[in-house]
């Protein structure tokens, strides 16, 4: 398999963050401990974007401000498999300070950020039009402003993964013509 680019690697991320947001929208922490399905796809989501952010490259950490040291790091730990116990799933994900969702205002301002590049244009596979729109949007109540998530549920403006779009790192993607 060939090596990702740094974004590629970065828009990765962005589609697990966003499908750990979908997975877990109306959830509470009770009824993600009764749904073993939600949970598994919300760990797989969490392993994914551990992947994909250890595999950054330093350069692009420094050159991408949004995120500090810590937090690339922070988030690299994720790659591992038990990293944390079930009964903390709920806290890792929603937690005001470090918790996963509290990352993807900065994740898609880096993506938006290195997408301006013409050669990361041609390989994006989040289509252009879903981040048109500048809308500030109530996600687990918490306002997140300059953020395009709801435009992600909408199936005619983009990403949404019931549309099986698939990450660069999937055997699923399809390639343009």
């Amino acid at each position: 398999m060939a090596k990702l680019s740094d974004f590629e690697l970065i828009e990765n991320a962005l589609i697990s963050i966003y499908r750990i947001a979908y997975y877990s929208e109306n959830l509470t922490e009770n009824k993600l401990n009764e749904d073993p399905k939600s949970s598994d796809a919300i760990k797989y989501c969490l392993i994914q974007l551990g992947k994909n952010i250890s595999k950054i490259s330093k350069e692009f950490q420094q050159k991408y401000t949004e995120l500090s040291g810590i937090d690339w790091a922070m988030l690299a730990m994720f790659k591992m498999d038990g990293y944390f116990l079930d009964e903390e799933l709920w806290e890792v994900i929603n937690d005001e300070e470090r918790g996963i969702l509290s990352y993807f205002d900065d994740i898609e301002t880096i993506y938006l950020k290195a997408r301006q590049k013409p050669e990361n244009k041609e390989i994006a596979v989040i289509p252009a039009r879903f981040f048109k729109k500048d809308d500030t949007l109530p996600l687990k109540k918490k306002p997140h402003k300059n953020s395009s998530l709801n435009n992600f549920k909408v199936k005619s403006k983009g990403f949404n993964p019931r549309n099986h779009i698939t990450t660069h790192s999937s055997i699923w993607t399809v390639k343009k013509k």
